[in-house]
């Protein structure tokens, strides 16, 4: 694994999953429901993985102290806050996502990024 943090996710705006950790790999990111089975929503599933290669987009977003990265895929968009622990609290997250951000986009350049080796 590349990277791996404390996390938030929601799929879309209002599908929160909740806490969980997350890693990265040089083909994917994959995202662990934290917590014990039974406060787990059915809708909610234990494991979200995004394979790179169906990355359309990477975005950050810095709002009030906060940052998170929102990663559209074929279809959905979800939002992920990375952050240092203690479960489950996340601090840092302004340097965790930029440290994140930074990773996805050496790994998977995205629309409006040059490709790896292009003149810019």
């Amino acid at each position: 694994m590349l990277l791996e943090a404390e996390s938030n996710l929601k799929l879309g705006v209002l599908s929160l999953f909740g806490a969980g950790r997350v890693f990265l790999s040089d083909r994917q990111v994959i995202w662990l429901r934290r917590g014990p089975e039974w406060t787990r929503m059915p809708w909610v599933p234990i494991e979200v993985i995004i394979p790179l290669s169906e990355i359309q987009r990477v975005g950050r977003v810095h709002e009030l102290g906060r940052s998170w990265l929102s990663i559209a895929t074929e279809g959905r968009t979800y939002q992920l806050v990375v952050g240092v622990g203690p479960y489950p609290l996340l601090r840092r997250t302004p340097e965790t996502c930029d440290l994140w951000y930074s990773k996805l986009q050496q790994l998977r350049p995205g629309p409006d990024e040059p490709e790896q080796g292009q003149a810019h």
